[in-house]
């Protein structure tokens, strides 16, 4: 398990923010001139460190912030949106994916929306959704790639890794990672019009 107090903790968030990076390229790719990057993780400054990865900073804004009780799973989101994109995500509680959680094991044990269970990407997606913004993207691993096709059609998604067990799993090279996350939201943006 990837603790912060494990030294591959950073070596995952350098990952992640070039991932993110390469999400930022395939979005001007397709013609965004306006970025908003918020990390969901815990504090919601695991990203802080690394935002020199972002190649291509004109028009990207950072969100930051430790989430309080009742505060929203992606603040400042609005119907001024054109779509969210999902970034590194894990899949719902209970399932055999990497990292497979819903909030917190502490938090929260499970979630339903209209009698589904959801994890955390059906609740991102739910929230877009109340604002008309669609989710176009998610990557992560094999299991929430087949997670989101069940929430909803017309979503593109990138399956990087295949978790073995919650904190098992084969992941493709960081390089080949990248490019299908650039291409995959070039694709996905391109799909709005």
């Amino acid at each position: 398990m990837l603790f912060r107090s494990n030294p591959f903790y950073l070596k995952a968030r350098e990952l992640l923010m070039q991932e993110i990076n390469a999400a930022v390229l395939g979005a001007k790719e397709a013609g965004a001139t306006e970025i908003y990057i918020h990390d969901g993780h815990g504090s919601g400054y695991d990203i802080a460190l690394h935002l020199e990865y972002i190649e291509d900073p004109a028009g990207v804004k950072f969100v930051f912030g430790e989430k309080t009780a009742g505060s929203p799973n992606q603040p400042g989101l609005d119907e001024s949106f054109s779509a969210l994109l999902v970034i590194g995500q894990h899949p719902i509680r209970g399932v055999k994916g990497s990292l497979e959680h819903t909030g917190s094991d502490i938090v929260c044990g499970g979630v339903s929306l209209c009698g589904t269970e959801v994890g955390e990407l059906g609740l991102g997606a739910a929230f877009a959704g109340e604002y008309n913004v669609p989710l176009a993207f998610v990557s992560g691993d094999s299991v929430v790639v087949n997670e989101m096709d069940g929430l909803a059609g017309g979503i593109v998604g990138v399956s990087v890794k295949k978790g073995i067990s919650r904190t098992y799993g084969v992941t493709l090279h960081p390089v080949e990672s990248r490019r299908m996350i650039r291409e995959g939201v070039t694709r996905a943006l391109k799909n709005l019009d």
